[in-house]
Order: C-alpha cells, then structure tokens, then sequence
C-alpha cells in the first residue's frame, strides 16, 4: 500500500471516530445538518435518505464518499441506518437497528474494485445526546457490539464461501464523547469495555494455505482527544497539522490470550499465548510524534514442523517507547527511543538443546536501550509527493547532531554489560569515518562475568579456544581490570580530530 492510499486512510479513520460525536443537536434536523456541514468541511462527501415522523428524523443509505487523488481511488462507505429522537428536554437520543449490513466499496481505476460486506449487531445500546450546538456531550452504553465478515467481491467475483472470515465483539461498554466547535473541532472521549474476543482466518483453496487467529482480552479501556481544524483538505495531513490538528490516546488492557495455527507450502505451525496486560500510548501534532508501548507477564509457545521442539519462552516486560520529530523545520529536534526486554526465561527443554548439563546460569536474561539526542529533519514526512523526494533523494532525510546513550544493560548467562555515553556529530566531516558525520565523546562501559562466561562456552565446545584468546586479547587493549571479580571496565574516547582512545591509549 502506497503512502498516498495510508495517508488518506488514516484521515478516514480520524474522520470516522471524530464525526459520531457531531450526532447531537438540539433538534433532529439541526444534528443532521451539522453532521453534513462537518463532513463537507472535511473534504469528503456524504449523503442520506431523510425521512422526518413526529419527533423522530430518521436517515437511511447513508454513503460517506472519500476521494484520494494521489491514487485515483473513491472509497464509499455505506453506514449503519441512525434514529435521531427528539426528547423535549433539549437532549436527543441515537438509536441504530439491532442489526444491519454495512457496506465498503474501493473503486480504483488502475486496479481491482473491492466490495466488502460487514454484518453489524448490537444489543442493548443506549445514546443519549446533551449540551447546546456548539458543545455536546453524548452517553452510552451497551451489553454488546459486534461486526463480522458477510463477504468480499473483487471486480464482481464473489470470494468462495469460507475463504475468508472475521468476527469481533466487544461486551459490557460504556463511555463518554464531549464535542466542542468553533474555529476547531475537539473531541475528548472515555471508553471501557469489560471484554474483547475475536477470531480471523484465512483459506487460499488455490495452494493450500491457511491461516486462523483468535482471541480475548479483558478490562480495556481508553482516553483519546482530538483538536481538528474546520474547512481544511484532509487528504493533505502536513496543512491540517500546521492548522492545529492534535491527537493523543491512552489504550490499556488487561489480561488476554490468543491462538494461531496456519498451514502453508506443507508445513503446519501452531502458536499461542497470553499477558497480564498492558498499555498503548500516542500523540501527534505538527512538530512530534510520540509512541509508548507495554506488554506484561507475556508468555508464548510455538510449534511447528520445522522445529525440532516446542518453543516457549516468557517475559516479565517488554515495551518501546519513542519521541520522533515531524516535518522539515531546518532547526534540531528531540528525539529519544527506548527498548525494555526485562527478565526473559526460555524453556529448560530449549536450553537442553545447547547446555544439557545445565553448565550456564539459567536466571532470567535483561536488555534495556535508553537513548536521546539532537536531530534536523530536512524532509516533511507528510509532504504529498514524499515517495519520489525520497526515491530521488541525494542526501539523507536527516542529519543526526548528538547522542546521549543514558543507560545501557545487557544482562544474560551469569554475564553484565553496562554503560553510558554521550557524543555529537559533526555533519561537515563526512572524510574522517567514510561518509559518516565524525562523531566526539565518550562512552563509559562496564563488563562483569565475561571471562567465567567465555570459559563455560568453551568447556562446552560451543567456541574454540583461539576465539577465547581473540577475544580476551581485544578485551585487553579497550579494558582494565575494575572492582571485584570477573570486571572490566572501559572509557572509549572520541576526538574530534578523529582520534580514539580506550582508556587514554591511543587505538586510532
């Protein structure tokens, strides 16, 4: 999928979620009326058969048309049929049928046409709409909502029965979407959800393959805000940024599993798993985009023909967390990254594999990168044509100015690396490390257990005794002896003449 057909889809997504909470109003034709002159304001079309009984205004065959011109694709959505019920009390509620189909076409020019059928249910929602027209604040609730796969056609040919299925469901959900409109939008909403399960899979009768997925999830919950400027092309998301468009999002969930099996080109494979939770934060705005994830007391296993074994192996925590600057603003930015892979343990019958008498210290492996720095971006990443700035692209899309390495730990078979260090770049000197920015500073790192840990490898024939003696003899030109038993320690030093120094011995 090209970026052009991503980028307007992630706008259509944004539009999807943030328009919903533009369905109150005072009255059920003001709602109707709003709803069209957002939509419009976005850049996309939408349409409706309206149909006004007493107090209740009811629209049907309702299509949002979205355009992406980059790839001369129209995506319609037809949607689920919306009740807007006047109360009397300057309140509205949205009613939806129990069940209904929705309907998704692709129309691409150069390529296949796509219809999908989803069946939609619900049961038990309840949405009840409060505020004036300029500030809502809409309630609901429900025991149940469900979308499922009905079918799929590509340029008029339906997919065979079974070929492809999808079903999810969430239960117990309730929440809370306040909307304000002015010169921008904002949309802050509360969401929770008792439970999450679903399954997907996927046939091709044509070689065999197959491939199944399903799942649960408990206690999910989430905060999001939207800030959406009005009257602004949404297929250009660099203009809508500039113009105040904001995202952020608190995702967290609780304990869960999963199963997958699949077969392909004769080999079958199995996996399944489960955590104790975990969290997806994100936000965005013209200048950063910001991303942290984490996943607790996961454990997996994995099956498969070409395996001699089972594989399984367990986490007590993994996460990444990132700062990424946006666009090309020619000033350094902030950017920071960091990597957490804490207490990993593998099954004894996989060590048996290697160590069978149990020689190497078996307690849980630990790895954890924490790192900033300075960087100019001199590529807008939301530029229309960025596929052929890159593709044509002489010089990179970045230029890294400095580096802080604020912690670094590597702890596995009874051996430590750690360390810390800071550098900067000098992007005018590409000569010194063969087109490389010439970097100067200084990296402090600790070493404790090495030897006893090369020793083991040895004894067990998994490295010869010339690679131990390589080794060590490396070690002693960048090392000292430190602290205690089994510890080395190493100060390498950077110049910016393009020098290095281990320890304050000149090594290049």
């Amino acid at each position: 999928m090209s970026v052009p057909l991503m980028r307007g889809g992630c706008a259509a997504l944004i539009l999807a979620f943030s328009s919903q909470s533009a369905l109150a109003d005072l009255t059920a034709k003001d709602v109707w009326s709003d709803w069209q002159g957002y939509i419009t304001d976005m850049g996309y079309e939408i349409s409706g058969t309206e149909s006004m009984s007493g107090n209740t205004l009811k629209i049907s065959d309702m299509v949002y048309t979205i355009k992406i011109p980059d790839e001369d694709v129209t995506i319609s959505i037809t949607t689920i049929e919306v009740s807007l019920i006047e109360n009397g009390d300057g309140t509205v509620n949205i009613t939806v049928p129990d069940s209904q189909v929705m309907t998704i076409e692709v129309d691409a020019k150069d390529d296949e046409n796509v219809e999908i059928n989803l069946n939609y249910a619900q049961n038990g929602l309840a949405m009840i709409v409060s505020g004036d027209p300029s500030d809502m604040t809409y309630d609901y609730s429900a025991k149940s909502l469900e979308i499922s796969l009905a079918s799929i056609e590509v340029d008029g040919n339906k997919m065979p029965e079974g070929m492809a299925k999808a079903f999810f469901n969430l239960n117990d959900i309730s929440g809370k979407t306040k909307m304000t409109s002015g010169t921008t939008r904002t949309n802050s909403a509360t969401m929770t959800a008792a439970g999450l399960n679903y399954e997907v899979s996927v046939n091709d009768p044509d070689s065999d393959g197959a491939f199944h997925i399903s799942g649960t999830s408990e206690n999910l919950s989430s905060e999001s805000n939207f800030t959406i400027p009005e009257t602004t092309d949404s297929s250009d998301i660099r203009a809508m940024l500039n113009k105040g468009m904001t995202f952020g999002g608190v995702f967290s969930f609780g304990p869960g599993s999963y199963t997958i099996n699949g077969t392909g080109d004769g080999e079958e494979f199995s996996a399944d798993g489960s955590s104790q939770g975990g969290s997806f934060d994100v936000a965005m705005d013209k200048t950063n985009l910001t991303y942290d994830f984490s996943i607790n007391g996961m454990t997996t296993a994995v099956l498969s023909n070409q395996l001699p074994l089972p594989v399984s192996f367990d986490v007590a925590k993994y996460g990444l967390k990132l700062n990424l600057p946006l666009g090309d603003t020619q000033d350094l930015q902030d950017f920071s990254a960091m990597l957490t892979l804490q207490d990993f343990t593998m099954a004894d019958m996989l060590w048996g594999i290697f160590d069978p008498s149990g020689a190497l210290p078996r307690d849980p492996a630990t790895i954890l990168v924490d790192l900033k720095g300075k960087v100019r971006v001199l590529v807008d990443m939301f530029d229309p044509n960025i596929e052929e700035i890159m593709m044509s692209a002489k010089t990179p899309p970045a230029e890294l100015h400095a580096v802080t390495l604020n912690n670094l730990l590597v702890s596995a078979a009874g051996a430590e690396l750690s360390g810390s260090g800071d550098f900067t770049f000098d992007n005018n000197d590409l000569a010194t490390y063969g087109g490389l920015p010439a970097p100067s500073g200084t990296l402090g790192l600790k070493l404790v257990g090495v030897n006893g840990l090369m020793d083991k490898l040895a004894a067990m024939g998994l490295i010869g005794e010339q690679e131990v003696m390589g080794a060590r003899m490396g070690m002693g030109m960048l090392a000292v002896a430190g602290e205690g038993d089994d510890t080395l320690i190493s100060n390498i030093e950077m110049t910016p003449d393009g020098q290095i120094l281990a320890n304050g011995q000149r090594i290049k």
